[in-house]
């Protein structure tokens, strides 16, 4: 991950990306167990 500039947004944006992220895996898996 790189430094400096970006700052709050950019980590905003990726844990926002990486929330998603699981909440789609998350989402399948249950879609599979059915």
């Amino acid at each position: 991950m790189a430094g400096g500039e970006g700052g709050p947004g950019r980590w905003a944006g990726e844990t926002a990306w990486a929330w998603w992220r699981w909440a789609a895996g998350a989402w399948r898996e249950e879609e599979r167990v059915r």
